[in-house]
């Protein structure tokens, strides 16, 4: 029995190391790191220093929100047919 590949094989250039000329190292200090979860954090962050989250809560909902935070603005709204009202959540430190 002969096991064949579908893939068809890589050009030959592709195998050489000096195709790829940047390469890398990481530290073994931070090879668990994970690069994108940290720059969220860092995004994450930097939110937390100087922005608002405002979201439109369906009033159902707002003991949810308000849990999290969230307070009420504004008036009552409705939005699809379901009552709504506006939500803010301050993330700047205080």
């Amino acid at each position: 029995m002969t096991l064949a590949s579908a893939a068809a094989r890589p050009h030959p250039a592709r195998l050489l190391p000096t195709t790829y000329p940047v390469r890398g190292t990481v530290d073994a200090r931070y090879g668990d790191m994970d690069a994108n979860g940290h720059l969220n954090n860092l995004a994450l962050e930097a939110m937390h220093e100087n922005t608002r989250a405002t979201l439109n809560a369906q009033v159902s909902a707002m003991p949810f929100y308000a849990r999290a935070g969230f307070r009420p603005t504004g008036e009552q709204f409705d939005e699809a047919g379901i009552d709504h009202r506006v939500m803010t959540l301050d993330l700047a430190p205080r």
